[in-house]
């Protein structure tokens, strides 16, 4: 009887293409910038965001500046040359003001949640509010896209930086401060920041479905009210 021998040679493994090794490390990235609700639940990351909102505006930054300037040279010659400056501070210290007004609407959703009667943690309607944030920051990326695909040479004026994002295409901009401050808080991207707030309240603090839509509206109307008081002193 012969003993059946084993093969000396190893059985190799088929190396994992390119394209499938990227698209792993970009899924753990997204992972990683937008986590589950249970991990903002459970963990409140807030860095992760803050990071993105800090990269999302220097891109804007770099990127609107040939237009702000050539918005700038034929009606104030000397501002043109101070864009940079002004858009790299500006974008620098994203983080921080998106960090205080993360605060500022935690504070009240806690609030709110509390004298309803329900319970939730800080660390977690914190992470919650400035991934929210995140979401709005994409809003000025939008609009250098909007500009670039119009072409710069078609920009003279301060006028031509405008770009309609939501409900602010059918109201004018001599509308009252209402009008103004519902174009500024009905962009889509106020819409997806509404439905992210919402879903993830229901799911990451566990309120009822009608308990995550009261506060996210709360919110929204807070919002409101602060971008008609700043359309009331622009007018």
């Amino acid at each position: 009887m012969t003993i059946p021998t084993e093969s000396t040679t190893s059985a190799v493994s088929p190396r994992t293409p390119f394209a499938t090794r990227m698209a792993n490390a970009l899924g753990d990235q997204f992972a990683f910038m937008v986590p589950e609700p249970e991990t903002i639940r459970d963990r409140g990351p807030v860095m992760a965001p803050l990071v993105f909102i800090l990269l999302v505006n220097f891109v804007s930054a770099t990127a609107t500046q040939p237009a702000i300037t050539a918005a700038l040279q034929a009606s104030q010659p000397a501002g043109a040359a101070n864009v940079s400056f002004w858009l790299w501070l500006t974008a620098l210290f994203a983080p921080v003001l998106t960090l205080l007004k993360a605060l500022i609407l935690t504070a009240v959703a806690w609030s709110v949640i509390t004298l309803i009667g329900n319970e939730a943690r800080f660390r977690t309607l914190l992470s919650l509010n400035v991934y929210g944030q995140a979401i709005l920051a994409l809003s000025p990326l939008f609009t250098v896209i909007v500009l670039h695909i119009r072409g710069l040479e078609a920009i003279t004026s301060p006028d031509a930086l405008l770009v309609s994002q939501g409900i602010d295409l059918f109201i004018d901009e001599r509308s009252s401060p209402i009008l103004l401050g519902l174009a500024q808080q009905g962009t889509i991207f106020h819409a997806g920041w509404f439905a992210f707030t919402a879903w993830c309240l229901r799911r990451a603090t566990r309120l009822s479905l009608g308990t995550s839509l009261v506060v996210t509206t709360i919110l929204w109307c807070g919002g409101l009210l602060v971008s008609i008081l700043r359309s009331t002193m622009i007018v």
